[in-house]
């Protein structure tokens, strides 16, 4: 396996986020690219991330492998890169991460990660699906986090709208018509909780839109795709109010 990208710094950007919500994970690389799709630790989260084969210069896989590494240390890495071209190889019981421009190397090793049992996605159907610049999200879950801990989504009329309450206060932001992209239009309305969302959008300066789907009372999922080639969901779980 030997995989070149000049996009080093978007490399980084999905794996500090991901890193934000998982220890650790099963790298699966194929020949349909670099795919991480792993739960967070409290299965309040799950998370998708593809690098196609065309994102990388170079993309050799003459099998299909899994390699199991801990995020925090392939990150610690990562962070010391300077815009460099990356390659990633497996050096036996170890992963290779070596900046080509100034030839630093470095391994971590490959852990013999179980897999996690993943909650069933396939049959979800969302009644909601909106797509809105990234920044749109970005600033509700920024202003909800001055307020409170959850971020209610509220989909009515043909209109998006972000909602918060605390003891005090109250927050609305409703998302302008013109930067609205509607996909699935039926009535929703959810809370989600802030802490999530704001790991949720820690890549948020790749990606310009984003496509969220979700319901009343029910899951969403957040689509990031940035040019076909690379590709980032979650799919976050509601917070239900308690009866």
């Amino acid at each position: 396996m030997k995989l070149i990208t000049y996009k080093s710094d978007e490399f980084k950007v999905i794996f500090n986020a991901v890193s934000e919500l998982i220890d650790e994970a099963n790298l699966t690389v194929s020949k349909d690219g670099l795919r991480i799709f792993e739960p967070d630790a409290a299965m309040v989260v799950m998370v998708k991330s593809i690098f196609k084969p065309e994102y990388f210069e170079i993309f050799e896989v003459p099998e299909e492998e899994k390699i199991g590494i801990n995020l925090h240390n392939f990150m610690d890495i990562l962070k010391l890169h300077n815009k460099e071209k990356l390659e990633i190889t497996r050096d036996g019981t170890k992963l290779a991460i070596r900046f080509l421009d100034n030839n630093r190397r470095f391994t971590i090793p490959i852990l013999n990660i179980t897999e996690t049992a993943k909650p069933e996605t396939a049959s979800l159907e969302f009644k909601t699906v909106a797509e809105m610049p990234t920044k749109e999200l970005k600033v509700a879950v920024t202003d909800a986090d001055t307020l409170t801990d959850s971020l209610i989504f509220n989909f009515e009329n043909n209109m998006m709208n972000f909602e918060a309450e605390s003891d005090v206060s109250t927050y609305k932001k409703e998302v302008n018509s013109d930067d609205l992209i509607i996909r699935k239009a039926e009535n929703s309305r959810s809370r989600y909780p802030v802490d999530y969302l704001k790991k949720i959008l820690k890549a948020e300066k790749i990606f310009e839109t984003v496509c969220i789907n979700f319901g009343t009372d029910y899951p969403a999922k957040f689509d990031f795709k940035n040019g076909g080639k690379l590709e980032l969901s979650y799919l976050l779980a509601p917070r239900v109010p308690e009866e």
